[in-house]
């Protein structure tokens, strides 16, 4: 029987979720504690400076040559050939 931490981390605050990160990592605490509180951390920080939890790396290149490409073409999606 193996019990998750992430849905609790979620509710938990970020203070808490550091102080908890930090005593997994000084005590060697299980890999599914430490990398749940990790991940959760990653994702409210991200929610915070980028206003996007899931953003992942290149997300914002690939916004901005999208927005470049629908303004230079005045359509709202790219086509091959455009």
């Amino acid at each position: 029987f193996e019990a998750s931490i992430s849905p609790v981390a979620g509710f938990l605050p970020v203070k808490l979720l550091v102080e908890l990160l930090n005593f997994s990592l000084l005590n060697d605490i299980g890999g599914k504690v430490t990398s749940a509180l990790a991940m959760e951390l990653d994702k409210r920080l991200k929610k915070s400076l980028l206003g996007d939890e899931n953003y992942k790396l290149g997300d914002a290149t690939k916004r901005t040559i999208g927005n470049a490409v629908k303004s230079y073409t005045g359509k709202e999606e790219y086509e091959f050939g455009d």
